[in-house]
């Protein structure tokens, strides 16, 4: 479990302005982690080898603008103080932590993602 400190970040925060998490999640999975995490590792892993042409923005919290961003997720998906990594934002969705349900929930997802092609012009 991650215990969230918001007063150092909250300089960087004002940065996004108005971003939000849910609607940039709608065409990019944006995956919060720790480098030294071995869940988020495992889940990182996965990731790439299942899914390489999955549009994934890697968010590493350890550094002040990945802390705010994930400030900026905390609140729009309600998370409270506590946070586990790693935390997967899928659109309205979220995953949290990293074990065989929490992957198959991902492969739900995941599929959601690879389905939206853009339309092809002609």
């Amino acid at each position: 479990m991650l215990w969230i400190a918001c007063t150092a970040c909250s300089a960087i925060e004002e940065d996004f302005g108005a971003y939000s998490i849910k609607s940039a999640s709608q065409t990019e999975i944006h995956f919060f982690h720790l480098t030294t995490c071995p869940r988020s590792n495992s889940a990182k892993s996965y990731i790439n080898e299942n899914y390489p042409g999955l549009k994934v923005k890697y968010i590493d919290i350890s550094d002040d603008r990945g802390e705010a961003l994930l400030n900026v997720a905390q609140k729009e998906y309600k998370l409270g103080n506590y946070i586990s990594t790693p935390l997967i934002c899928c659109g309205d969705t979220y995953i949290q932590g990293w074990d065989y349900d929490k992957r198959q929930m991902f492969d739900i997802y995941a599929q959601r993602y690879q389905q939206a092609k853009p339309d092809t012009i002609y």
